[in-house]
């Protein structure tokens, strides 16, 4: 059977307790010893938050699931995700939907990037490209470039093929009612059909300044 994690993960904890000795799908195994949802559980949070481990507790008489995180060999108690730090609680949900999603059917993720570093978000990108090669529909809202690129890097890999993905790119002008859309494919080799203006360039521009800012100094 189907098992949510909620709209806004807040079944995460039920959904780790329920389902802790399912097969996910082969093209979400990290691990290859295995396909049990726990075990890739923890690989693809390892991808993510290095070192991180799971533990649900099941409290039936109140109908609640605790669930608990610590880090490998830290002598800790088990925390709660939001006491480790906003990335993990916020992607907890993410990578727990990702493995659960069945073939057929959509996972729609805001800002998979929030509160994470540029590799993580790089991680959780390359998770969510793995979930659609697994038969779900992925449609990702972000602003990060790194969860793009980890996209990317699937497709140089060989994991993902240009007609997995599309990314669309909105941009509204001064004094415009609708924004324009830019449909972007990608081939197997992470090479973008096109970059509109706007799309991900600010640090070429940044680059570009601090050059044109250290010629002027230099010249003083």
């Amino acid at each position: 059977p189907f098992v949510s994690t909620g709209i806004a993960g807040e079944f995460t904890a039920q959904a780790i307790s329920r389902s802790g000795t399912r097969d996910v799908a082969p093209a979400l195994c990290l691990a290859t010893d295995t396909a049990l949802f726990r075990v890739q559980l923890e690989a693809w949070l390892d991808q993510i938050t290095p070192g991180i481990q799971i533990e649900t507790n099941d409290y039936p008489e109140v109908n609640r699931v605790r669930v608990g995180i610590r880090r490998k060999g830290m002598e800790t108690d088990w925390l709660s995700p939001s006491n480790i730090g906003f990335g993990i609680s916020y992607v907890l949900p993410v990578v727990v939907s990702g493995l659960l999603a069945p073939p057929g059917s959509v996972l729609v993720v805001e800002n998979p990037e929030a509160h994470l570093h540029p590799a993580a978000q790089s991680a959780i990108g390359r998770f969510l490209t793995r979930v659609a090669l697994s038969g779900v529909q992925v449609v990702i809202e972000t602003h990060s470039e790194n969860v793009v690129n980890g996209a990317r890097l699937e497709a140089i890999l060989g994991n993902a093929g240009g007609d997995d993905i599309r990314f669309l790119f909105f941009n509204i002008a001064e004094g415009q009612a609708e924004p324009d859309i830019s449909t972007i494919s990608m081939d197997e080799r992470g090479e973008l059909s096109n970059w509109p203006i706007g799309f991900f360039d600010q640090q070429t521009k940044d680059l570009a300044e601090l050059f044109r800012a250290r010629r002027a100094r230099t010249a003083i």
